[in-house]
């Protein structure tokens, strides 16, 4: 689990957590921009997200680039890390004194994560599953009549869905059936373009019906010669001499 946060730009500089529910409030008032929607995106960027750089320029503008340092503990072991705006696709490891000692990308540091919390699935990632389910202001994927879409310009309901039943690594049985749904719409779209190009005629009911009779009645014909075969070689070499014989009497006359 994460459980510190620290940076320069944090007000007290560093921020706890501990296990269960940790909640984010505002002052008595409920004033507005004060940073709760910002912390929400630091995390998210802690987790491998994106957003925050996107999204709060603002902050970056009037504090510059700046640092997150974050501490991870996983089995009872803490491991320390860094992650920077103005290099936000590499995560340096660090000591227990946050001091760096060597530097991960972004993805690996996804792909260890998604380790560390056993949610190793097929047909999916760390961020595909964790990205629908922080829900802040910015990331625009709060619609509360899509309550699993996952973000601002997904059309698809079935995404949302299927990364439900990815969440609780049910996935895998429903993958063979959409890949050969998928091949069978992919074969239908080649069928009515043949058909559109003129490349292949299309046909009716009845003549499919036609053209499967002869077809059997040819295969019927090849299985006859297959069972028969010595009795129409025999035939081929009676034709042939007889033919011989023939060849030699116009012979004998000329």
């Amino acid at each position: 689990m994460l459980i510190e946060i620290k940076s320069e730009i944090l007000r007290n500089e560093t921020v706890e957590f501990h296990a269960g529910l940790n909640v984010v409030l505002g002052d008595e008032k409920a004033s507005n921009s004060i940073g709760k929607s910002n912390l929400l995106l630091i995390i998210d960027f802690i987790f491998g997200g994106d957003t925050y750089i996107s999204h709060s320029k603002d902050v970056i503008e009037n504090m510059g680039e700046h640092s997150f340092y974050f501490c991870f503990e996983f089995n009872n072991k803490q491991l320390k890390f860094k992650r920077s705006t103005n290099d936000s696709i590499t995560i340096y490891k660090c000591n227990k004194d946050y001091e760096i000692s060597n530097s991960i990308s972004i993805n690996e540091f996804r792909e260890y994560l998604q380790e560390q919390y056993h949610i190793n699935y097929i047909s999916s990632t760390f961020r595909n599953l964790l990205g629908g389910y922080l829900r802040i202001w910015g990331k625009d994927n709060y619609d509360i009549h899509k309550p699993l879409k996952t973000y601002e310009n997904d059309a698809k309901d079935k995404n949302g869905i299927d990364n439900l039943i990815k969440l609780f690594d049910r996935y895998n049985e429903l993958d063979k059936i959409n890949k050969k749904i998928k091949k069978d719409t992919d074969t239908k779209k080649i069928l009515l373009g043949m058909i559109k190009n003129e490349y292949t005629a299309k046909i009716t009911k009845k003549q499919f019906e036609i053209n499967k009779q002869q077809i059997d009645d040819i295969n019927n014909k090849i299985k006859d010669i297959e069972n028969n075969v010595l009795k129409y070689v025999l035939n081929v070499k009676e034709l042939i001499n007889k033919e011989v014989l023939l060849l030699k009497s116009e012979k004998n006359k000329l």
